[in-house]
């Protein structure tokens, strides 16, 4: 994976050396800091009577404990033998304390600085592989190459990606004690609300919810795509909404059609494309044989416009149907859960379990919504579908490639593709069998499932996001980049963390060294105990400083009387335009 640092001036490094560069760093400011208390020394010396010429250290000692005592009654100046003694003037001692105070507050602020110069482990993502892809058979009309092996990869990808947005799932959206498992987004998870509500569909007959229970309705709530690390200087935010609930069972839309020993039975919710326009055909053995002791999970995805008029909603909708039998798995207590009941009582090895008798599916449904909003155009939700088009229509590179991530990303984050391809496996009751029995299911265990692959969901829009910019689908066979594909997708979009690298605040790290190297320069003390700092201020600072004081003075001196001409001119010109 290659890859480069946050833009600005940043150089992303490893941690080794990231450390290295710190405690370095560290040392350097630490023996700085000597230096500067030095110099700061030397100041206060040099303000309260230090010698300026020679170098009898005796009489300089002497000279400097009658000055204590008595400083009242000495001259501004005294002579003794070649020894020269300065008294400070009472206006420059607050300067001497305000400085060295500075210098110390300056190593304060240097210490915190360095301490900064790591900035964190965010890097933008730039692999060689980076891009869309496709299952290849399906951009090939006349292709020669076996389907089923050109398939097969596309499929593998899928079910992977699924595994691994489901694992992501259980351990991020949920309290862990390895954060480090969480910390490659930029931010773990997407953040989500749960509500209770009424049934979606326009007639609320179809919703199997007995008594007083309510569907339950999750929401994103606009979500900033910068979440998922895409990075561009203004982005799209998203919405995700899910409103699960139990389908109803009955004579209406399900037909038996016993067949030999086997029970078949045709669930008739929609048309689903197949020449006798059902739903789903199931098959279920007769009882005095049936020995499945496991769930089975088929699921089904409508359209709006392909569901019964009474499954459909007011708003464009997706519908995920999830068939889910239960077999004959014994369960510890009673359950009245319409989509995981289990009601009838039978005794084994001298306990009581119970379990469904009837052969036929139970349905979890959601229905779900994607939509998107420009934020620095309007306030507007738009249907996911209308995505690509507003994508390819931004002139900023960033912008238009960030957005067609963001399309990609949500494509697959239908509730019931978060299970497709892991069907028995990716329920949470599945987890509850040991053998043939089951242990305690939730009171309502359909909506901890609605939970699970509603969070399942999210995951995988991080998970598409992540393995478009590095390129992973290209690992598999029978895959292919989407032709004529914007070469913006790629252009530093995706910013995640990185566990192996560091970023260094370069800027900040050259001038910390080089202003720590000067101070350490200027401390270096002379053949005739002065410092390089007073050898530099004597013969050249100080006389620049003089020569520029004269040339100001002169300059003001000379100025004057032209200056109060011009003052005495716009007095009289605002005069006589006042009279007139």
């Amino acid at each position: 994976m290659s890859t480069i640092a946050d833009p600005g001036d940043l150089y992303l490094c490893s941690n080794f050396v990231a450390t290295v560069w710190t405690n370095s760093l560290s040392v350097l400011v630490t023996l700085a800091a000597a230096r500067l208390f030095r110099l700061g020394h030397h100041l206060f010396a040099i303000g309260t009577g230090r010698p300026i010429h020679g170098t009898h250290t005796t009489p300089e000692s002497l000279l400097r404990a009658y000055l204590v005592e008595h400083r009242a009654d000495l001259p501004s100046q005294i002579h003794l033998g070649d020894v020269e003694i300065n008294r400070t003037k009472k206006w420059k001692i607050p300067i001497i304390v305000i400085l060295l105070a500075g210098a110390f507050l300056a190593i304060l602020v240097v210490g915190f600085l360095t301490a900064k110069i790591v900035t964190g482990s965010s890097a933008l993502s730039k692999h060689p592989a980076c891009g869309i892809y496709e299952d290849d058979q399906l951009s090939r009309s006349n292709s020669t190459a076996n389907v089923s092996w050109v398939e097969a990869g596309y499929i593998q990808y899928m079910f992977n990606a699924e595994i691994e947005s489901a694992a992501y799932a259980q351990k991020c959206y949920h309290p862990t004690t390895d954060p480090n498992d969480c910390s490659f987004y930029v931010q773990r998870s997407i953040p989500y609300t749960t509500s209770n509500a009424s049934c979606p569909f326009l007639d609320p007959s179809m919703c199997d919810l007995p008594g007083k229970t309510d569907a339950i309705h999750f929401s994103t709530g606009a979500v900033d795509s910068r979440i998922l690390g895409l990075n561009a200087p203004r982005t799209l935010q998203f919405r995700r909404n899910a409103t699960c609930t139990p389908i109803i069972v009955n004579d209406t839309f399900v037909a038996a059609a016993p067949k030999g020993k086997l029970n078949k039975f045709q669930y008739y919710y929609g048309d689903s494309g197949n020449p006798y326009g059902l739903t789903y055909t199931s098959y279920a053995t007769d009882s005095s044989i049936w020995v499945q002791n496991d769930y089975n999970v088929y699921v089904k995805m409508l359209a709006n416009w392909d569901r019964l008029p009474g499954l459909r909603t007011d708003f464009r909708s997706g519908l995920s149907m999830i068939f889910i039998n239960q077999g004959l798995i014994d369960y510890a207590r009673p359950s009245l859960d319409p989509v995981f009941p289990a009601f009838r009582e039978h005794e084994q090895d001298n306990r009581t379990y119970y379990y469904n008798p009837r052969y036929y599916d139970s349905i979890l449904g959601c229905v779900d919504t994607i939509e998107f909003k420009i934020p620095y155009q309007s306030d507007q939700w738009y249907n996911y579908s209308d995505l690509h088009s507003y994508a390819l229509s931004f002139r900023n590179t960033q912008e238009r490639g960030t957005a067609l991530l963001l399309e990609r990303a949500l494509m697959i984050s239908y509730t019931g593709e978060s299970i497709f391809f892991r069907q028995e496996e990716g329920l949470l009751a599945r987890k509850l069998v040991i053998g043939h029995l089951s242990s305690a299911l939730a009171e309502e265990q359909w909506k901890e499932e609605s939970r699970n692959l509603f969070e399942t969901s999210l995951a995988r829009i991080q998970l598409d996001t992540k393995l478009m910019a590095f390129g992973a689908l290209a690992a598999y066979n029978g895959t292919r980049r989407v032709p004529g594909q914007d070469e913006a997708i790629c252009d530093r979009t995706f910013l995640f963390q990185s566990r192996k690298s560091q970023n260094i605040n370069l800027a900040g790290l050259i001038w910390i060294t080089v202003v720590s190297l000067i101070i350490m320069t200027l401390a270096v003390p002379l053949k005739d105990d002065r410092l390089l700092a007073d050898w530099l201020w004597t013969t050249a600072l100080g006389p620049c400083c003089h020569a520029i004081k004269q040339a100001y003075r002169f300059v003001k001196r000379e100025a004057r009387p032209v200056i109060e001409r011009l003052k005495e001119f716009w007095k009289t010109k605002w005069k006589y335009r006042r009279r007139t």
